[in-house]
């Protein structure tokens, strides 16, 4: 597991800062982290708000409704529709910070149901289980370092014995009357 998953990874340790239920462990350390990575979501003139909002969210006890959400994006969604008594919304710059999390980290397993129907079907579902867990693993590292499946270099030896499978399996198909 440890060779398999991104368990060091920086991103997922800041990541957490999402989590609800944890925001009374989290700091704005954290939440800073995500502004560096996420730059395009909160901008320098926002960062003296966000930290407010954040002492705030820190703080406050929020209504079991949110609590009890099961997915952390709803949660979220909840939190940016919160008012003041003034009618004035509460968290304006703290939760795009936190919507931005969820696209790059996996929050529930309905990614990998979703990767795992698509690829066992039609020619994939001969893929064995053993496969597909380390597809599904690769894809989610991918995101988390932000790496583009089109950049990734394999080596020469394996795609040789890609191309020699995926051949073999072609010929097999063929003999049997279905290419």
């Amino acid at each position: 597991m440890i060779s398999k998953l991104p368990i060091k990874n920086e991103l997922l340790k800041h990541a957490e800062a999402a989590e609800v239920n944890l925001r009374k462990e989290t700091t704005f350390s954290s939440v800073e982290y995500l502004v560096s990575y996420f730059t395009e979501v909160v901008n320098e003139r926002e960062m003296d708000a966000l930290e407010l909002e954040f002492s705030k969210y820190h703080i406050e006890e929020l209504n079991q409704e949110i609590l009890s959400s099961p997915r952390m994006d709803v949660c979220w969604d909840k939190i940016s529709k919160l008012v003041n008594v003034n009618g004035s919304v509460k968290y304006k710059v703290l939760p795009k910070i936190m919507l931005a999390v969820f696209p790059v980290v996996p929050h529930s397993n309905a990614a990998a149901e979703h990767i795992f129907n698509e690829n066992a079907t039609g020619f994939r579902s001969n893929l064995g289980t053993e496969t597909l867990n380390v597809l599904i693993v690769e894809k989610i590292k991918m995101g988390a370092y932000r790496e583009n499946c089109y950049e990734k270099k394999f080596p020469k030896k394996q795609l040789e014995s890609a191309k020699y499978a995926t051949f073999n399996k072609f010929k097999l198909g063929a003999a049997r009357g279905r290419g």
